[in-house]
This record gives C-alpha cells, sequence and structure tokens, in this order.
C-alpha cells in the first residue's frame, strides 16, 4: 500500500479535471492500495496469447524457463551480451555473492558457459544450449 495515494495511471497528473473526476469515483479495491481509480472492466481484448508475448518478448522467455527469479535475470543479460559478475550484479541488482551463485548454479546445470581461465576479465556467456531452449520453446 502506498503511504501517499497516486493516481493509477501517469497520465491522469497532466489532466487535473479528470484526476479530480478519478479521485472522486476512485473504487475500494483501487482506494485500499493507495491508488486513485476507477476502472472496473476487463479488457480481455488488451490480453495476446503466450506464444505472442513469448515470440515478441524474448526476456520473458527465460523467465518462462527458469522462474522468476535471479536465474532468469542472469541467463536474460548473458543472453545480450557476456559480462563479468561485477557486471551482472549492478544489471540485476543482487550481490556479487548471490549473482556468482546463481551464475554458478546455470553453467552447473549447462546453461551458461564460465569464464576461461585465460588473462583478462572473467567474462561469462550464455551457453548455446540456453539460446536454443529459448528460441525453440515457444515457437508457433
Amino acid at each position: 500500500m502506498l503511504r501517499r495515494p497516486e493516481p493509477l495511471f501517469d497520465v491522469l497528473r497532466t489532466h487535473p479535471k479528470l484526476l479530480a473526476l478519478v479521485k472522486a469515483e476512485t473504487l475500494p479495491v483501487y482506494r485500499r492500495w493507495g491508488l486513485w481509480g476507477n476502472d472496473a472492466t476487463l479488457a480481455w481484448d488488451a490480453l495476446r496469447p503466450i506464444r505472442w508475448t513469448l515470440r515478441h518478448c524474448p526476456e520473458l522467455r527465460y523467465r518462462a524457463l527458469l522462474g522468476s527469479g535471479l536465474d532468469a535475470g542472469v541467463a536474460t543479460a548473458l543472453a545480450e551480451h557476456p559480462a563479468t559478475i561485477t557486471e551482472l550484479a549492478s544489471v540485476t541488482g543482487a550481490t556479487y555473492a548471490a549473482t556468482h551463485v546463481a551464475a554458478t548454479r546455470l553453467a552447473a546445470r549447462g546453461l551458461l558457459d564460465p569464464p576461461s581461465s585465460a588473462g583478462g576479465p572473467k567474462r561469462w556467456r550464455a551457453s548455446p544450449a540456453l539460446l536454443r531452449a529459448a528460441a525453440a520453446a515457444f515457437q508457433a
């Protein structure tokens, strides 16, 4: 719940008269969460089929395969480009230790390629197996 009520949609801030109307008509379900909203209709036509969503939002493929935790965040980041644990921790917002554990766990499952022992930055990479799984699992 928000401490200070605010509009459900930011665009309402730019329309004071509409915001006043929404404040006056706010439904109890929104009010409980500290929001101003008066829309009670479900927009089923606004939802796309899951295969369409996964085809157009590749980052969600890793969440579908790995869950919503840090493993999916690490996999998503490495699917874009190789990175060090420090870089991954920065991107995911997790600690270095938690990110290292997640990367090691994914590598043990054959989903990441750990850095080589050669000199230079220790960059982790998404394995070809992970990239293939993400691409193949959600083809139409």
